[in-house]
């Protein structure tokens, strides 16, 4: 889900999980596992958990949020294909 942060405008990405729905599917540790592992990532094109908060029933991660356009446009416009260069013959 897309979210806008209220003090400054900025556009940030947030993760929902039902806490019923992990324990059903046995995936709690998982679920930590991946919280320590966004909290602790550094990278400028890797995202960034800012914020992680819960409420009696869900979890909420909060991250950066990258527009990402598909690969697929520049394959399907021909105007825009990645070309590739021939090899010469020998």
């Amino acid at each position: 889900m897309q979210v806008r942060k209220k003090s400054d405008g900025t556009i940030l990405a947030m993760k929902i999980l039902k806490k019923r729905a992990i324990i059903a599917r046995n995936q709690v540790e998982h679920t930590r596992a991946e919280r320590k592992i966004l909290q602790s990532l550094q990278h400028p094109f890797l995202m960034t958990l800012r914020y992680a908060f819960q409420s009696k029933e869900k979890l909420y991660f909060v991250l950066d949020y990258y527009q990402v356009r598909p690969c697929t446009a520049r394959l399907c416009d021909p105007a825009r294909r990645l070309t590739r260069p021939r090899p010469r013959p020998p």
